[in-house]
């Protein structure tokens, strides 16, 4: 089914806005990543917040139980070791102080309960083995958490000292509640609950603890986590009234401890906040781009079908051309009235037109000659016949061929012989192309290429010597892969002479060369038969424009064909 500009306009402004909505629906889900990152961050805040909170709580809590061993009177009936008398001190201290505190306990120096207010202790329970008790019997003021009962409390425990003697301790403790829960919660800005024996003890949310506790049952491995590892455990989500929520559990110790020690977890706490509230903002912007979108698709449909309108007659025009163009008649030009964006089409189509007619014209010109980068820097000449007329020009022309060839020929399978000439030439075009130069003909398994031309290098000389450098380490990475392989090697020699030549297209009208001729090219040649394996051999001329002499060095005179005196020549030394 071929479908009208007008449709294709159509369907390009609904891809255009299913694209839109796509990548607007993938930023939402990172957005809403973020938002859960930035939850996540909260929560750690808030637990960063809770220590402070915990640590300002427990030192007030601590001024409270020192202020009752401190005192004298009380200090002289605790000495007395009477748990009458302490009870009657004990119960007279809260009175006046008014104290109202779920745990209150004078102990003995051994740690034994002597008397107590509030939570029921156990008769002649020791409680010297607990972290705030034994230190307080230290001498040293103590808090931390106690499970008592299925309740957690926070308590202080202090030392009553006479006479730089301890004549015992004081243990005072409130038990956390959810009011405690509501103040932690307005302090850190989070929600929270503490389980203890896999109850909730206390939330700031406690018309939903039942529905919170079965939510936490659910991530049960999240709590396990908290009271095993003795660590925060990773984020989850949970649902408590419709409303979902990410939370964090992490564990509390029986006391702070010390550093090295092994903490004893007595209970958890959940910090959480509402993921749904966070996410509003998000979700009321979507709801805000749904509707924007559908009106921007309706707009878009219909001024994409006004301007089809006006667009459909011009591109009916270009298409026409096209057709012209594709028939091969690049005569053809489109006629421009409009100044606008389709004139401006119609003007680009015709200097399109213009180019390829100077493609074509190269290309018939060239065929496969010039490497793609020489290729493209003629092609950006604006005159090609001043490139390709004939002249005379200093060019370094290189042969090369294979030594030996003729005997290794006679026993090969032809196409054995075919893929062996391909393969070596295959890589040393690719080397010519690569140092700037252009191929001007195989000969048989020989190779003629030049330097300098048509365009032109003012290191064309090194060029050509750099390029036959690299074919002789491509021969010998070449000769290592069919040792590999069990065939026989092959080795080349190559000579390079720098001179005068005329270069340009020759032939006829049906078939034209970019060569190269003259003495140059001859003794070129000639170079390159005395060239042994693996030779690069220099005319003079050559080795005199080398910046550094170093890399050659001069061989004993020989005699070139068609020259009368034997002549100077040089090999690269190109194997250091």
């Amino acid at each position: 089914m071929t479908l009208k500009f007008r449709d294709k306009l159509i369907l390009l402004v609904l891809v255009i806005l299913i694209i839109a909505g796509t990548s607007y629906f993938f930023v939402s889900v990172q957005l809403a990543k973020r938002i859960k990152s930035d939850i996540v961050d909260r929560l750690s805040r808030s637990n960063v917040t809770y220590e402070e909170f915990n640590e300002s709580y427990f030192s007030q809590l601590i001024l409270q139980s020192r202020s009752v061993s401190d005192n004298p009177k009380f200090a002289a009936q605790l000495s007395t070791g009477d748990k009458a008398t302490v009870q009657q001190g004990l119960d007279e201290t809260n009175r006046i102080n008014g104290f109202n505190s779920d745990i209150f306990v004078a102990l003995s120096p051994s740690g034994e309960v002597l008397a107590y207010v509030g939570t029921e202790m156990k008769s002649n329970i020791n409680l010297s083995q607990r972290p705030e008790i034994s230190g307080a019997l230290s001498g040293i003021d103590n808090g931390g958490f106690w499970e008592e009962n299925g309740k957690l409390i926070r308590v202080a425990a202090s030392p009553t000292i006479a006479n730089d003697q301890v004549l015992g301790a004081i243990a005072l403790g409130y038990e956390v509640t959810d009011t405690v829960a509501a103040v932690i919660s307005k302090v850190t800005n989070s929600h929270i609950a503490f389980l203890v024996s896999n109850k909730i003890v206390s939330t700031n949310m406690h018309d939903k603890r039942q529905e919170l506790f079965d939510q936490f049952q659910q991530h049960k491995s999240e709590l396990d986590h908290a009271m095993i590892k003795k660590t925060s455990s990773s984020a989850f989500e949970f649902t408590v009234g419709g409303e979902k929520y990410l939370g964090v559990a992490s564990p509390v110790f029986a006391s702070p401890g010390t550093e090295g020690e092994d903490k004893k977890v007595i209970a958890t706490y959940v910090f959480f906040n509402s993921l749904d509230k966070a996410l509003e903002p998000l979700v009321d912007s979507q709801k805000l781009m749904l509707i924007i979108g559908l009106g921007v698709a309706a707009i878009a449909l219909f001024i994409g079908i006004i301007i089809s309108h006006g667009v459909a007659r011009p591109v009916a025009l270009l298409a026409s051309a096209t057709r012209e163009i594709a028939a091969g008649n690049l005569d053809f030009e489109v006629k421009v009235k409009s100044k606008d964006e389709i004139g401006l089409l119609a003007s680009s189509f015709n200097e399109m037109t213009k180019g390829l007619k100077q493609k074509k014209r190269v290309e018939g010109l060239f065929g496969k000659y010039l490497s793609p980068d020489v290729a493209k820097k003629v092609l950006a000449e604006q005159s090609i016949d001043g490139i390709l007329k004939g002249e005379k020009a200093m060019l370094s022309v290189l042969f090369t061929d294979i030594r030996g060839f003729t005997p290794m020929s006679r026993g090969m399978d032809p196409q054995a012989l075919i893929n062996l000439l391909n393969s070596h030439f295959d890589e040393s075009i690719d080397i010519i192309d690569r140092y700037g130069g252009t191929l001007d003909k195989f000969i048989g398994d020989a190779i003629l290429a030049f330097f300098g031309a048509p365009v032109h290098y003012d290191d064309f000389f090194m060029r050509a010597i750099n390029a036959a450098v690299q074919m002789q380490r491509a021969v010998e990475k070449f000769n290592f892969q069919r040792k590999i392989e069990g065939k026989d090697p092959i080795h080349i020699g190559i000579g390079i002479n720098t001179g005068d030549v005329i270069v340009g297209n020759i032939g006829s009208n049906k078939r034209l060369e970019y060569t190269v001729i003259g003495e140059t090219v001859n003794i070129a040649n000639r170079l390159c038969s005395v060239a042994k394996k693996g030779q690069i051999i220099i005319s003079q001329s050559t080795y005199d424009l080398l910046p550094n002499k170093e890399i050659a060095s001069a061989i004993e005179q020989v005699v070139l064909k068609g020259i009368a005196e034997p002549v100077t020549v040089y090999e690269i030394l190109w194997k250091g």
